[in-house]
């Protein structure tokens, strides 16, 4: 199976795309796009916004979340989603000045995907 780092450098060479462009257009640090590339960190934040950035699915880039049958699988999905939710709450906080719950995390991400 093709790792996690491999599929992000060939995704992200194919577009012509440095780990600093990268970093910029998915406001992931280039250091975290280093260590998934090296394979240095199991579970990667900010796959949502690497695929947005790379224009391609998740499933593109970790095939971990390859279309499979089972509850592995969803439970596996559904800790990706928390930790999305996690990560862009943390940012909501620094721009915000506090915590969102959940709730509104959600509802911001949902706003944003609309326009």
């Amino acid at each position: 199976m093709v790792s996690i780092g491999e599929n992000l450098r060939r995704l992200r060479k194919s577009r012509g795309l440095s780990q600093a462009d990268l970093s910029q257009a998915a406001s992931v640090p280039q250091q975290t796009i280093a260590r998934i590339e090296l394979e240095k960190v199991q579970n990667p934040r900010g796959l949502a916004q690497l695929a947005a950035a790379l224009d391609c699915s998740i499933e593109e880039l970790d095939p971990r979340f390859a279309p499979t049958v089972g509850r592995r699988a969803a439970e596996g999905e559904v800790d990706f989603i928390m930790g999305a939710l996690e990560e862009h709450a943390r940012k909501l906080e620094r721009e915000l000045g506090f915590l969102p719950t959940p709730k509104q995390t959600l509802l911001h991400l949902m706003s944003n995907r609309e326009r």
